[in-house]
């Protein structure tokens, strides 16, 4: 039995083989014809590969890789933010710039097929271990102070991983790439330690061997070195060796703390003089040696508790085979003084040349000019700075002893 109905058309939910009767109302006469309804549900392949799930920063970047053996397909990515969905096989991911990040993204490769437009759908979580390592610099042995005593302080590379707990493998170490300091030290690349013998400031740059991470720090070195300082406490060109006279005592000042030691060595051009070692009961202290030539004698001080020295020049100048106590006069000047090499004299104006005679503080003779009435400059910028002695004659006799600085 069936029901006779005017309806032309009729939806089908199920797959099956289905019979269509027309009747002629009139002659009653019927036709059938079956109708086989078959079901195509099936979804499309879905296959996806990328060559890591987790990114650092020696991989910053992965490809990942969607296909489908179903032909006749269209191929999506999908992820949560901007742009969302991007047609094609292939996706490019980069880590992002938050470093505390570990997921980056969701993404949902979709395969449709065209032809009975099911679809197929594959998740992938990419993360990222882009922690930056804890870069720290620490000093070997004590305080990273260079004295006298250690003029060479170790530096440590004692940087920790900045991978937390819980997270990703962290079971490697961080290492030191690349050390600097200030000049004349040389950069250091893949060492534990660093010596440093100049103080100022030091980096060091990281690098995290779980993830390839980088970091930097800096460290500074003190100085404590603690330099005796040495004074000459007279005029300069006031320690000569008398004519007549065979000897001088020469002096200089050491300013310190109450107390200190100090070690001194005067040498002249013969070798050491003497080497006295004297201490301090108030803030200065006197050291000195008797000498029997002119000559430039240099005095080393150390201090005994630091280990540091200074150096300084003596000048001992000579009367140049004269005595210079009867030769002075107060109506010759010689200015400037001090001077750079270019001067003038002043002396009492006459029909007669002058013959000017001017020895450096070794005794040479470096210079000697006649200059007539109308002369008063003499140049000596070509000579050492120094102490030189002057002297002006006048008919072969000595008008004029004394001395001049050039600076």
């Amino acid at each position: 039995p069936y029901t006779v109905s005017a309806q032309s058309g009729y939806t089908f939910s199920m797959a099956g083989t289905y019979t269509l009767i027309a009747k002629d109302p009139v002659s009653g006469c019927e036709t059938k014809a079956p109708i086989s309804i078959i079901q195509n549900t099936v979804a499309p392949q879905n296959a996806v590969s990328a060559i890591t799930r987790t990114l650092t920063c020696f991989t910053p970047s992965v490809i990942l890789q969607g296909s489908s053996t179903t032909a006749n397909t269209s191929l999506i990515w999908s992820f949560a933010g901007v742009p969302g969905n991007l047609a094609g096989p292939n996706y490019t991911v980069n880590t992002t710039a938050n470093t505390s990040q570990t997921i980056v993204n969701q993404f949902t490769f979709v395969v449709t097929d065209n032809n009975n437009a099911c679809r197929s759908n594959t998740m992938i979580n990419i993360y990222q271990n882009i922690f930056p390592p804890h870069a720290l610099i620490a000093s070997s042995g004590g305080p990273a102070i260079i004295t006298c005593l250690n003029p060479t302080v170790t530096l440590v590379n004692s940087s920790t991983t900045g991978i937390p707990p819980n997270t990703f493998s962290n079971n490697l170490s961080v290492i030191a790439t690349l050390w600097q300091g200030p000049s004349p030290q040389n950069p250091l690349s893949n060492s534990s330690t660093y010596p440093a013998y100049v103080p100022g400031t030091y980096t060091l740059n990281a690098q995290d061997l779980n993830n390839g991470c980088n970091s930097s720090t800096v460290f500074t070195v003190s100085d404590g070195r603690n330099y005796p300082v040495i004074n000459n406490p007279i005029n300069p060109g006031t320690f000569t060796i008398g004519c007549p006279g065979p000897s001088v005592q020469i002096y200089a000042n050491i300013f310190g703390n109450p107390g200190t030691s100090y070690a001194c060595q005067w040498i002249g051009s013969g070798g050491l003089i003497n080497s006295p070692t004297v201490t301090s009961t108030s803030t200065v202290v006197t050291t000195s040696a008797t000498v029997n030539a002119q000559g430039s004698y240099t005095l080393t001080v150390t201090n005994l508790i630091t280990n540091c020295s200074s150096s300084v020049v003596v000048p001992v100048y000579g009367c140049v085979g004269i005595n210079e106590t009867t030769l002075l006069h107060s109506n010759i000047t010689v200015f400037p003084n001090p001077n750079n090499g270019s001067f003038h004299l002043s002396f009492p104006k006459n029909n007669k040349d002058v013959l000017v005679k001017i020895y450096n503080a070794q005794g040479a003779l470096v210079k000697e000019v006649i200059l007539d009435p109308d002369e008063t400059g003499i140049n000596m910028e070509k000579e050492a700075n120094g102490f030189y002695t002057i002297q002006i004659f006048q008919e072969n006799d000595l008008l004029y002893h004394s001395r001049f600085i050039k600076e």
